[in-house]
């Protein structure tokens, strides 16, 4: 009988870390309830096949299909031994990784997932849901444009114009910034029609209202407005400077300034520090609903930021000087090589040359 010690080197890096929190979340378990198995199929189950897919994008940084079954062969005794379950060189084919995108490429899918996701994760960590941050983000690739695609050029927050992008629209619960559900767009998309659908989600799988949800400018659109106040919940966001609000906002700061809302104005304070100064005034906004007209009361805030103020102070005197210096030179003592100007309207339009370029 042979007792030798018998030694199989595998290097793990951080594939047991990656692949134990996928299944301490059940994510497995969560997946095969939504993409069960055809009844002749064989192997892995859709579920743990793509937990240890995940685990392989993460690990390696690379989502390309060709390279995974590589990968587990070479980890076939770890993955093993986490996932209790066997593996075959077979389970990682193209061909079966093909057959288990395609079902995941079903919207319905995503929505059920992400709600089982998250009342998973839930019962793990009890996390607060106090608001709900709303953004919207894109990423580019080198992709071919098709018509009705997913990768199409739009509008580039990452400078790259040239390149086709998706968008994705995400919430998150906040104090956590845990992701609570996330939709993902054609990259020509407009940002504003995108947020409703989501926190019409995000109230469907919470379960509840009264949130308050934040998010940017562009979430601050009439419809979006008035469908969060008539549920019952709150929002928060900065007006965009456009249309009334353009118009209407050099009264709201003269108000301040010069005007009756002087003597209300607040210092807001984080801690012991001064951030701002600023009033509130409320206004009646309306929209239609279906066939029926929703009212309700808006609280606008008009605030001035005391960083931002001294910081756009520091550089106005900066220009200034810079200003100064310059149209000084421009009439320098009389002397050899010391041009002068001998008409008023020459000097000027120098002078104007100078604001241009500081």
């Amino acid at each position: 009988m042979d007792n030798s010690l018998q030694l199989t080197h595998e290097r793990v890096d951080d594939v047991p870390l990656l692949l134990g929190f996928l299944i301490k979340l059940g994510l497995p378990q969560i997946l095969d309830r939504h993409l069960p198995a055809h009844p002749l199929h064989q192997g892995l189950s859709n579920g743990w096949l793509i937990a240890v897919w995940i685990t392989y994008i993460l690990s390696q940084a690379d989502h390309r299909k060709c390279h995974v079954r590589d990968w587990a062969t070479g980890l076939h005794h770890t993955l093993e031994s986490v996932t209790g379950q066997s593996f075959r060189p077979v389970d990682f084919t193209d061909d079966r990784l093909t057959l288990v995108l395609q079902r995941l490429s079903d919207p319905t899918v995503w929505g059920l997932l992400e709600a089982d996701l998250w009342q998973s994760t839930c019962d793990v960590y009890e996390l607060p849901v106090e608001r709900i941050r709303l953004d919207s983000t894109t990423s580019y690739g080198y992709h071919t444009v098709t018509e009705g695609g997913l990768m199409q050029l739009g509008h580039s927050k990452d400078h790259r114009p040239d390149l086709p992008q998706l968008k994705l629209m995400a919430a998150a619960a906040e104090p956590t910034g845990m992701l609570v559900a996330s939709d993902v767009h054609p990259g020509d998309a407009a940002d504003d029609p995108l947020y409703l659908p989501l926190i019409r989600r995000v109230r469907e799988l919470l379960g509840r209202t009264g949130l308050l949800y934040t998010g940017d400018c562009k979430m601050a659109a009439l419809e979006t407005r008035g469908e969060i106040d008539a549920h019952g919940d709150f929002y928060l966001t900065p007006l965009p400077m456009t249309g009334e609000t353009q118009k209407q906002f050099e009264a709201w700061v003269d108000a301040a300034i010069n005007g009756p809302k002087r003597e209300e104005l607040v210092n807001i304070r984080m801690g012991d520090d001064l951030v701002g100064r600023g009033y509130e005034f409320e206004r009646i906004q309306t929209i239609l609903c279906g066939s029926t007209e929703h009212a309700w009361t808006e609280r606008v805030l008009i605030v001035r930021s005391e960083p931002i103020a001294q910081s756009q102070a520091m550089a106005l005197e900066r220009r200034l000087a810079k200003a100064e210096v310059a149209i000084r030179g421009l009439t320098p003592p009389p002397g050899r090589g010391k041009p002068q100007y001998t008409t008023g309207w020459e000097l000027e339009r120098a002078v104007a040359m100078v604001f241009g370029r500081v």
